[in-house]
């Protein structure tokens, strides 16, 4: 699938689409609600790492990824949003909508049934409602610009929604498309967002990689011939070995403008941001996932019979540690300030630390 996203003179606008996706049809105050910061801290014993999710004193606690000013969670029935000052809180659930991503400066409901879509101001506690035409899927959110991924079902296309973080429109493009690979054609779906740089967004979509430049105003897939070319296909793809795997894992790197992804044939590969491929392993663990390092390395995990396994990888490619995990497998983790890895295991029964020397000791283990 490529093409461009139209324009008119307000702008970047619509693309296959009738109208904006989205109109708002309403606005509510919800007073935020002063927090005990020293009480917050006893659900979360590791300040440091806010992406780790666990289970404590029987209630699930989600993290919200920080650029570091505040640390935002979601626990039992209120959102929290704390600095080293203060702690306040909002309720998880505002009527039918319920919390689903953060900023720094906002809180992102989703009511994906009554296709409802709010965005709350934490400074001044406005909450904006708008219905969708299209349930919303998935999310991603920065410092000025929110990106819905939307589609009615799974074997739908689909709808990328481009919004600034308070839901006023910026463009929309529909996914109708049908792409050709090598296990016949599959739709365009957006499932992994990521926002790389301001006008920058790379989605996932099955078996691809689509590139989004707003600077351009066009959006396309990302392709290379370095590996294989194939007469036969009608469309660019991004990577061969990608072409029936779907991807489990997609992150960007800014300082290095580098795209790191991982796929179900455990597959790890990085890139540029054009789409050129550096490096690529195998990496031998189904569910492979990864966290990277700052622009000096990456954490990747996965699991087999009997246990799961963590590897460190240079941001070059080069493998410099290896570690089993016997008996457990590896659920999610966060990389710390000094590069080592903190994660769970798939039955919460507890935190682990990784070093890139090559040991692992628990860190605490949650009462049953």
């Amino acid at each position: 699938m490529t093409g461009e996203i139209s324009k008119s003179r307000g702008g970047i606008t619509t693309r296959g689409l009738k109208a904006p996706p989205l109109r708002q049809i309403g606005e509510q105050d919800v007073a935020p609600q002063d927090a005990d910061i020293g009480k917050l801290r006893e659900y979360v014993p590791l300040w440091d790492f806010p992406s780790l999710s666990y289970d404590l004193s029987g209630g699930k606690t989600k993290f919200f990824d920080q650029s570091g000013r505040a640390l935002i969670i979601s626990r039992a029935s209120k959102v929290y949003i704390a600095n080293p000052n203060r702690a306040v809180s909002f309720p998880r659930r505002i009527d039918q909508l319920v919390i689903a991503d953060a900023s720094d400066d906002r809180l992102i409901y989703l009511a994906s049934r009554e296709k409802q879509l709010g965005f709350l101001d934490i400074h001044t506690g406005r909450l904006a409602i708008f219905a969708v035409d299209v349930p919303v899927f998935t999310t991603a959110i920065s410092e000025d610009t929110f990106l819905a991924g939307m589609r009615e079902s799974p074997d739908s296309g689909g709808v990328l929604l481009c919004t600034h973080t308070m839901g006023e429109f910026r463009w929309a493009t529909q996914f109708t498309g049908m792409v050709n690979t090598v296990m016949g054609l599959a739709p365009v779906q957006p499932y992994h967002i990521i926002i790389a740089d301001e006008g920058l967004f790379f989605v996932a979509s099955w078996d691809y990689v689509l590139r989004i430049d707003c600077e351009q105003v066009s959006i396309k897939l990302l392709t290379t011939e370095r590996f294989w070319n194939r007469p036969d296909f009608d469309m660019p793809f991004f990577g061969n070995y990608m072409a029936h795997s779907p991807i489990d894992c997609l992150a960007y790197e800014r300082t290095s403008r580098r795209l790191f992804m991982s796929d179900q044939s455990s597959t790890i590969s990085c890139w540029t941001s054009k789409g050129e491929v550096l490096w690529h392993t195998n990496f031998g663990y189904y569910g492979s996932r990864f966290c990277l390092f700052e622009d000096k390395g990456l954490w990747a995990w996965g699991n087999r019979p009997g246990g799961g396994f963590l590897a460190y990888f240079t941001q070059e490619g080069k493998q410099v540690v290896s570690l089993p995990f016997p008996n457990k497998a590896v659920g999610n983790g966060a990389v710390a300030t000094d590069g080592a890895l903190v994660f769970s295991d798939h039955s919460r029964s507890g935190a682990w630390r990784a070093t890139v020397s090559g040991s692992i000791e628990q860190v605490f283990a949650v009462k049953k």
